[in-house]
């Protein structure tokens, strides 16, 4: 899991959860900042980076949904992934995602 945390509280990530650092990036849940492993890490960076110039920079969401002003829902996120490769997701990095049966995003 990714840090035991559901489609529902991925799928409503703020940018502003996302602290980079100079050996990487951590993601803050509540108050405490975790430290990612270097392939989500680079993985977040370039999600953010490549959103620069474009409209999506505007919107505080990890991942904007439509419209931008909101969060991509719970149930269009693993849509989302399911279209890349289903049931597990190879991403960038060599960071995989996987689609549990409990709906719970997954990271190995």
């Amino acid at each position: 899991m990714l840090y035991a945390q559901t489609v529902s509280s991925i799928s409503t990530l703020r940018r502003d959860q996302i602290v980079m650092t100079s050996d990487g990036a951590r993601l803050v849940f509540g108050t405490a900042p975790i430290d990612l492993p270097q392939p989500m890490a680079a993985l977040l960076t370039a999600l953010i980076a490549q959103r620069t110039g474009t409209e999506r920079a505007a919107s505080p969401w990890l991942f904007p949904g439509r419209p931008r002003t909101e969060p991509i829902t719970a149930g269009q996120l693993p849509k989302r992934l399911a279209v890349c490769r289903s049931p597990n997701v190879v991403l960038a990095g060599g960071c995989h995602a996987r689609i549990g049966s409990d709906r719970a995003l997954s990271a190995a």
